[in-house]
């Protein structure tokens, strides 16, 4: 990146062709950040000076930022116009999910994760040693209650919303403890996709070498799902990269990145994360193109 720029942990497709991304910089005091809007040639602009890496991205797309002089504003990805917004309502969204875990506690009980796309929730409720219960529902509805005999009180609960529709995929993040307690008990790491007026579809990532240890990230893509796993110091080798089912989870892609990064395009046939490279003294953004036959790229 140009400018002296170096890539955060929040990266995001604007569109199917342009990221947007807080970054920072070496500055006279500390560092100095922005969110900057990157196109498909590389070509960077910056839509705001941040205070810090204070932002959040609702579930229509627009992003609250705290500025430099620590006013709040609203980002219309559409219009690209800032406007002033109150200062409560960064901290709203970015506690979003907290709130609701205490708002829907009558109707569900005891919470342990939750999403929302700005209409419909997917949550996760702990069920002790009977396993869990995955949860679709509005604010007035429940579209869906579904018993698992996997227990996923103690284990973190990705939620991640698809299309605004009410669709969510859902995963345990396992650590390496954990995957190892259940390589005999599972045919690999579970993945939920929720949506209305149907069950769960599951799927497993299968146990393997390359996903045994080290954190990850799935996402959906245009033909299955990706997987991008970090590297462990326990492990003899590294098999950090980014995996994919429609390949038989072959790697697709070796790297040091940083799996909390990795972002899906809305038409699904892209990427976007960071990662760290010997030849680069900060991390650098990468993005791969799913639909074509083409090395990721910087």
């Amino acid at each position: 990146m140009s400018g002296g720029w170096s890539p955060g942990e929040n990266v995001y497709w604007l569109d199917d062709r342009r990221i947007g991304l807080v970054a920072r910089r070496p500055a006279a005091k500390g560092s100095e950040y922005a969110f900057l809007r990157v196109g498909p040639d590389g070509q960077q602009d910056i839509v705001a000076e941040l205070y810090g890496e204070n932002h959040c991205r609702r579930p229509d797309g627009q992003f609250l930022f705290r500025l430099f002089d620590r006013t709040t504003v609203l980002w219309s990805t559409r219009a690209d116009s800032l406007a002033p917004a109150a200062a409560e309502a960064l901290s709203e969204c970015r506690e979003a999910a907290a709130r609701g875990l205490s708002r829907f506690a009558a109707r569900f009980g005891d919470l342990w994760a939750l999403g929302t796309d700005g209409t419909f929730w997917a949550g996760v409720a702990d069920r002790g040693a009977a396993g869990a219960e995955l949860l679709l529902f509005d604010a007035d509805e429940t579209a869906g209650r579904w018993p698992v005999d996997i227990a996923l009180g103690e284990d973190i609960v990705d939620i991640v919303p698809l299309d605004g529709q009410g669709r969510f995929l859902v995963y345990p993040a396992f650590n390496a403890q954990r995957r190892a307690d259940l390589r005999s008990v599972l045919p690999g790491i579970p993945v939920w996709t929720l949506a209305p007026g149907s069950p769960p579809e599951l799927r497993h990532v299968p146990w393997a070498d390359w996903n045994a240890q080290g954190i990850y990230r799935i996402l959906p893509v245009r033909d299955g799902l990706a997987f991008a796993v970090a590297g462990s110091r326990r492990a003899a080798r590294s098999f950090a990269g980014i995996y994919l089912e429609s390949e038989g989870w072959a790697q697709a892609h070796a790297a040091d990145l940083l799996p909390e990064t990795l972002a899906v395009s809305p038409d699904r046939c892209r990427l976007a994360w960071t990662e760290r490279r010997e030849d680069a003294r900060l991390p650098v953004l990468m993005t791969g193109d799913l639909c074509k036959t083409l090395p990721p790229k910087s």
